[in-house]
């Protein structure tokens, strides 16, 4: 009677272990699918990256789970071997089966990446090319009406040329782009050469006007502004309701020193 008793309590756990052993490796198959496509540990190549990413592991005895021989940082490397390499082994045919499902779906992604990535780098010698011409003559900026065209690249352009201190513009182009460009009213701000006027101005209207749309980043671009005058940075620092960079007493003290 004891005997069997025992002999069926072996046999649920045998059976129990067995159904936990199953339901392991069913959870660790085929998570080579989706840590290769989030991490992409096996570099440029977009295609059957499950795949390679088991094949590399098994081949490296752990992979990017053990640290080098010596002891270094990492899951030693008879660990390694011993569970690491097993459960990929498991998962080569998961991953194999599911990157030739993937397949077309990797492909896509893989030429909408590289379209994507042709377009930015065409668009950034559009910009660099006119951010050049902006600088060598600031005023190209009006005469062309480069200020309030709507093309991203050269808004952009603009943009940039505007928060840089290699391109100098004069006040009176700077209070133009102001009035007649909204989209650069903060790039205008933050430039050493906005005139006193335009920053005082903008400064107490932002600032009476706190809670009202794009308010505090109007204050932000005036209190970075190299030239901002002091009783603006203190006025700013005094308010505590709001927060933002002016509430950092080291603009106030450099200020001082200059």
């Amino acid at each position: 009677m004891i005997a069997e008793k025992l002999q069926e309590i072996m046999t649920v756990r045998q059976t129990t272990m067995l159904l936990l052993l199953i339901g392991g490796a069913l959870l660790l198959t085929g998570c080579g699918t989706i840590v290769a496509r989030n991490s992409h540990p096996c570099g440029s190549n977009p295609y059957y990256p499950a795949t390679q990413w088991d094949v590399m592991t098994i081949r490296s005895g752990g992979g990017l789970f053990v640290g080098p021989p010596g002891g270094s940082p990492g899951v030693p490397h008879v660990v390694g071997w011993l569970l690491i390499v097993p459960l990929h082994i498991l998962d080569l045919p998961v991953s194999l089966a599911t990157d030739t499902i993937c397949l077309p779906s990797d492909c896509y992604y893989h030429a909408k990446f590289r379209r994507d990535a042709q377009r930015a780098a065409r668009s950034q010698a559009v910009i660099a090319v006119l951010a050049s011409k902006i600088r060598k003559s600031p005023v190209t900026v009006l005469d062309e009406g480069l200020h309030v065209c709507s093309e991203p690249d050269t808004v952009r352009a603009v943009d940039e040329s505007l928060r840089d201190s290699n391109t100098v513009y004069s006040s009176n182009i700077l209070d133009r782009v102001y009035l007649e460009a909204p989209s650069h009213r903060l790039a205008v701000l933050s430039n050493p050469n906005c005139s006193t006027y335009l920053l005082v101005t903008s400064f107490e209207n932002a600032y009476t006007n706190y809670y009202a749309c794009a308010s505090e980043f109007v204050l932000e671009a005036i209190v970075r502004n190299p030239n901002c005058p002091l009783e603006l940075l203190e006025k700013a620092f005094v308010r505590r309701d709001a927060g933002g960079p002016w509430h950092d007493k080291n603009l106030i003290e450099n200020r001082k020193k200059r």
